[in-house]
């Protein structure tokens, strides 16, 4: 099922004025035509909504996208941005993790792995057992979806060994629609 997007736009009246209004991509690709050379008769407001279909009425991929409205006059052409449009079916999420049971930060490394549903940007943290950060491991990279992996050496930031203890971890991803979620070990 498509969501549908209610656009509320209003424009300067000009005698003899069309407007058009189409849906751009974040490449600023036109994607959908929503009115082309539509008669505005005076100053009103409009509503227009989108299927989130583009020309060909394939359904859109997850994004950021814009309504644009170009109005055109015996006078003048002027371009107006009407909104940014967030289009995320499926909110990024961490389907699946793996740690070991134990670790010792001079014998091994700690290998983290996880799952996640779409591509997305992730920090994973290792955190003390007062909650303080110790080190990021993975910090704010793009990652794809599926199984990624993250390694920690067992050092901290300033690269001398950890001590024996107890270690959280927090897997923060950030899709690139602005969605986020959390996983805390």
């Amino acid at each position: 099922e498509t969501d549908i997007v209610k656009i509320y736009y209003k424009l300067p009246y000009f005698q003899n004025s069309k407007i058009s209004m189409h849906i751009e991509n974040s490449r600023n690709e036109i994607i959908k035509h929503l009115i082309i050379n539509q008669d505005i008769s005076h100053d009103q407001e409009y509503t227009i909504t989108w299927n989130q279909k583009d020309n060909e009425n394939n359904t859109i991929q997850d994004g950021i996208y814009k309504a644009v409205a170009k109005l055109t006059s015996p006078y003048a052409e002027s371009e107006y941005t009407y909104a940014d449009i967030k289009v995320d079916k499926n909110p990024v999420k961490i389907t699946s993790y793996n740690i070991p049971e134990s670790f010792s930060p001079k014998k091994n490394n700690l290998i983290v792995t996880y799952t996640i549903n779409e591509e997305c940007y992730v920090t994973v943290s290792i955190y003390s057992k007062s909650k303080i950060l110790i080190k990021n491991i993975v910090n704010n990279e793009k990652v794809k979806a599926g199984s990624n992996v993250a390694i920690w050496d067992g050092k901290y930031k300033d690269g001398h060994f950890a001590r024996e203890n107890v270690y959280y971890i927090k897997i923060y991803a950030l899709d690139l629609t602005g969605n986020s979620y959390d996983q805390a070990m």
